[in-house]
């Protein structure tokens, strides 16, 4: 038997997986519309592997163009656990010099 607390997070877990196949189905939407599209993400320690984003969109895509900021704290992201998940700006140069890189 399974808590109310598992069927919320299975059902935040399905939601995630539906709205990342909607964001993808986009992409693909505009780039067979032949629009520019590009990629802008805030990095946080959840995606620190930003260099990995970047290759996947490039081979799945064909996506070049890509932008960044460090994760801004406004509104919801001035939780506690959000401010503990931000990037020193050290550790944002070394993600960006290994993206700018590649």
């Amino acid at each position: 038997m399974r808590s109310k607390f598992d069927e919320q997070l299975l059902e935040l877990i399905k939601e995630m997986i539906e709205m990342g196949n909607k964001i993808v189905q986009s992409i693909k939407n505009a780039i067979e519309a032949k629009l520019l599209v590009s990629i802008n993400t805030p990095l946080c320690d959840l995606n620190r592997d930003y260099l990995e984003t970047i290759k996947y969109a490039n081979k799945e895509f064909g996506i070049r163009y890509f932008t960044c900021s460090g994760l801004i704290l406004t509104g919801n992201a001035t939780n506690k656990e959000n401010i503990k998940g931000r990037l020193s700006k050290e550790e944002l140069k070394e993600i960006l010099v290994e993206a700018i890189k590649y």
